[in-house]
């Protein structure tokens, strides 16, 4: 199925405790994920002053089995479109790449990792259990032990 009729949609993120995330399709498997967790309806404007949290590939199953409702369509621009993610040898924690969303690989230092998110693919459930941990200050273990090693 060709997931790119999504792109630029603006989904409504369901939450076990029962509040709502926001987050954008912005490639055929990207979600941008906003700094956004309410319990009322939000207009477009609220959506697209917010501040981006995080970017993160998210399986297709999303399309088909969550509860993710699409509410909203922007055009995707260019900076959202391209995040940067990382990869990080099991071995060497010192060989890192820099990955764009085309697959091209820069060799980088650690640190230069640090502000981004690992090149994975998260089911929905996980994603979602990502943003209330976040949005309430708990620490959560994928991103925990995922996150670059200096």
């Amino acid at each position: 199925m060709n997931y790119s009729k999504n792109i630029g949609k603006i989904y409504k993120i369901p939450t076990a405790s029962g509040i709502y995330c926001y987050a954008k399709l912005v490639n055929s498997i990207v979600f941008k994920f906003y700094k956004l967790y309410t319990e009322e309806n939000i207009t477009i404007e609220d959506i697209i002053k917010s501040e981006t949290i995080f970017y993160a590939s998210v399986h297709k199953a999303v399309f088909s089995k969550s509860k993710w409702e699409p509410v909203l369509y922007e055009t995707v621009n260019e900076n959202e479109s391209s995040p940067l993610f990382f990869k990080q040898d099991i071995k060497d924690k010192n060989l890192c790449w820099i990955v764009d969303i085309t697959g091209k690989e820069t060799i980088a230092k650690p640190e230069e990792c640090a502000h981004l998110d690992v090149l994975a693919v998260w089911d929905y459930e996980g994603i979602e259990e990502r943003l209330v941990d976040y949005f309430e200050g708990r620490i959560n273990k994928f991103v925990e032990y995922y996150r670059i090693k200096l």
